[in-house]
């Protein structure tokens, strides 16, 4: 096996690596999103439940 058979047989399976990596950071940042999205939505939602709870009487 020559040196060029070697380097094109390693080539395949690295950019299938990189590619993944790419996609599962891909996928960490919109997790990171939806979860910041959620904690703004429970935060609101808890602020909301403080103001009911101070204006009942």
């Amino acid at each position: 096996m020559n040196e060029a058979n070697i380097e094109y047989r390693v080539r395949g399976p690295i950019k299938i690596l990189l590619q993944l990596n790419r996609h599962c950071k891909s996928i960490a940042a919109a997790a990171r999103i939806i979860s910041a999205k959620n904690f703004e939505e429970r935060a609101d939602r808890e602020l909301h439940l403080s103001y009911v709870n101070l204006a009942a009487p």
